[in-house]
């Protein structure tokens, strides 16, 4: 993939965010990383073989995240937030199946990421459902699962104690087996100090002392305690 390519893949990225109603400096640093990469007179494809990811990072503008995407694009032509974002890709549907409960403080995942505080994905998680239900989110398109191509699924960009996350309803096979299309959200979390980002699922419980209640999958055992920290009562 040439440069001139990623360069307008990076300004589609930043238009879809725009319009998407992210913040207007995530909007600018795709930007801004698009002039960067049109202002370097090597190929980036170039730079990348002769020096790695430190080379690409040394151009202005390009940083850590950048950087990541950059050599998503040379190594396999697609960018998975550019699909995310013309809504194509919206979870999987094993992240929806119960699993053992993680430790109180989650262990940094294999890029040293460590994932939110459960509180802070709830609270995405509720701001998204609250924005569908009053209909202030822009809604896509998705590819998949969606024959008649209806603009339905609604999705949030925002950013809280230093995360840059989006949040859209889960769009897989599953979810429109078990009728949960408007009860699974599927947050994505990218946090500027690392290149990588996360991704969490939330849903609501329905067994056990706290259904009714919304959880992190994966996360039960420290939601309940925020449940508890917070007033919150379990079932009886």
């Amino acid at each position: 993939m040439t440069s001139a390519a990623i360069a307008r893949l990076f300004e589609e990225i930043a238009t879809l965010l725009e319009e998407q109603h992210a913040s207007p400096y995530r909007v600018r640093a795709w930007r801004d990383g698009a002039a960067a990469i049109r202002a370097e007179p090597r190929e980036l494809a170039d730079v990348f073989r002769d020096h790695g990811r430190v080379g690409l990072e040394a151009i202005p503008h390009i940083g850590r995240h950048l950087s990541a995407v950059i050599i998503e694009l040379v190594r396999t032509g697609h960018a998975t937030v550019l699909d995310r974002l013309r809504g194509e890709v919206h979870g999987d549907d094993h992240d929806h199946r119960a699993g053992p409960a993680s430790e109180p403080e989650p262990p940094p995942d294999r890029h040293g990421l460590r994932p939110p505080p459960v509180a802070l994905l709830l609270e995405v998680d509720r701001r998204y459902r609250a924005g569908a239900a009053a209909g202030t989110l822009r809604r896509l398109a998705p590819r998949r699962h969606n024959p008649r191509h209806e603009a339905w699924l609604p999705v949030l960009h925002v950013e809280l104690d230093g995360w840059e996350l989006t949040a859209l309803f889960s769009n897989t096979a599953r979810a429109h087996q078990l009728g949960r299309t408007h009860d699974w959200v599927v947050i994505y979390y990218h946090h500027p100090h690392h290149e990588e980002e996360g991704r969490a699922t939330v849903v609501t419980e329905h067994r056990g002392p706290w259904r009714g209640h919304r959880v992190v999958r994966g996360r039960e055992a420290e939601c309940a305690i925020h449940a508890l920290a917070v007033g919150e009562e379990p079932a009886l």
